[in-house]
């Protein structure tokens, strides 16, 4: 019996979770795929008790491990590693065995390691906290119920209903209406998870031990940064179609009935102008729901964002550093450095200016909005008058500009990015100058 490729990735990520002490089985927890799995952990219930002690077994001996090697390196950053043997350094997969005779780059180079494990650990656990919005667990419940059943997809809404407590009305329409009217392609998206996983044969027993905690970490790392950055991507592709369509929808139907106006017999389309004014206002309804989720989602995705950017500007300096420590002739490590670099300094754009762009994209509707009410003052219905008014003064007047927040700092706006990369440009130099001295 031939195999399909989505059940051939499948089998490899199975056995190759049990190699990486991953819980994730298509069998025994009757996980439906890969993002199923991953959707468990993010939607555990973390409100009553520790997260910790609800991770399946495996996870939580990969959080030990993690936990472990992480103090590990952070005493190889102090005074301690004078206690350790040389044999117990290449045995525990010292980095600085394979690094020149220089002093300073290595401890550069143990504190770029503590540094990335502690932090991203940190994040990886704070990332599993999804109960500090309700509309990205809805979102995660919505994308996990999902399945390629059509009758069951028209009934979701009543499935999320009766499986969950905790969910929110509002995004589950945001995401039907998507579903219906843009192509989210949630089922292409789920079969995106599987990943090649590569696996070496170590020839010095104790040795590979070591080195193979060390990839189980990197490899939880990743697959955890990995699930959120598709999830993250996913949204804001979710959140442009639909922003996108409304408009399409706003304009076209604006449009109908600006011809209808302009018509000496207008009066006899007033059924046709009724009909395409509740349309208009349907629309302005669905874009309301979707500024909803947006500030609903927003606590959890600015702190991620924080996260990410805090995490690689303090990364790139400690790179930065450690680039200017190398010797010429190591050209192996120069490139891996200027690598990582770069990938920071993306990561740090991406994050910055992606969000921006979202922010101008979602507040757009103002012009939209400017267009219908004066549309709105030609024609004679007082209550159509009245209602586009009434959502043009909550949407758009006397509004602050649309973005998601930690306190006074708007992560969404052109205005930030521009400060972030000056504050950026600052902190290199006093950074150098710290360094230096």
């Amino acid at each position: 019996m031939k195999l399909s490729l989505d059940q051939c990735l499948d089998n490899i990520y199975y056995y190759g979770s049990k190699i990486f002490l991953s819980s994730y089985t298509s069998t025994i927890n009757g996980y439906r795929s890969i993002f199923d799995y991953y959707a468990h952990i993010l939607l555990l219930d973390t409100m009553d008790s520790s997260l910790f002690w609800q991770l399946p077994r495996l996870d939580q001996l990969r959080y030990l491990i993690w936990t472990l090697m992480t103090i590990y390196y952070i005493t190889l950053c102090t005074d301690i590693k004078y206690y350790y043997s040389d044999t117990f350094r290449f045995i525990t997969n010292d980095p600085t065995i394979i690094i020149g005779n220089g002093e300073k780059i290595k401890q550069i180079s143990l504190l770029l390691i503590a540094y990335y494990f502690s932090a991203i650990y940190l994040f990886t656990y704070d990332s599993f906290r999804t109960h500090s919005s309700l509309s990205m667990r809805t979102f995660i419940i919505y994308l996990h119920e999902f399945t390629d059943d059509y009758n069951l997809n028209c009934k979701l809404l009543k499935i999320i209903q009766q499986k969950y407590r905790h969910y929110s009305h509002t995004t589950c329409l945001l995401l039907q209406y998507a579903q219906k009217n843009v192509q989210t392609k949630i089922l292409e998206f789920k079969k995106f998870f599987p990943t090649f996983i590569m696996v070496t044969i170590w020839q010095i027993l104790l040795r590979s031990i070591s080195i193979h905690c060390f990839m189980i970490i990197v490899n939880f790392m990743i697959s955890s940064m990995y699930t959120l950055s598709l999830v993250e991507i996913f949204t804001i592709r979710i959140v442009t179609k639909i922003i996108r369509k409304i408009k399409m929808e706003i304009n076209k139907i604006i449009g109908l009935i600006e011809m209808k106006i302009q018509m000496d017999d207008y009066r006899k389309y007033s059924l046709q102008l009724q009909l395409m004014k509740t349309k208009l206002n349907n629309q302005y309804r669905t874009y309301t729901r979707l500024i909803i989720f947006i500030e609903q989602i927003q606590p959890y995705v600015a702190k991620m964002n924080i996260w990410g950017i805090v995490v690689n500007i303090v990364g790139s300096q400690i790179v930065i550093n450690c680039i200017k420590h190398v010797e010429n002739d190591e050209y192996f490590l120069l490139i891996i450095l200027y690598y990582v670099l770069l990938i920071e300094l993306m990561i740090i754009i991406l994050l910055s200016y992606v969000m921006s762009k979202l922010n101008s994209y979602l507040n757009s509707i103002r012009m939209d909005l400017q267009h219908t009410c004066c549309m709105a003052m030609k024609t004679t219905d007082v209550y159509f008058k009245f209602k586009m008014a009434t959502i043009y003064e909550r949407i758009v007047h006397n509004r602050k500009q649309w973005g998601i927040r930690i306190g006074p700092i708007t992560l969404l706006t052109k205005l930030v990015f521009f400060k972030l990369m000056i504050f950026y440009a600052r902190f290199i130099v006093l950074s150098s100058k710290l360094f230096k001295n």
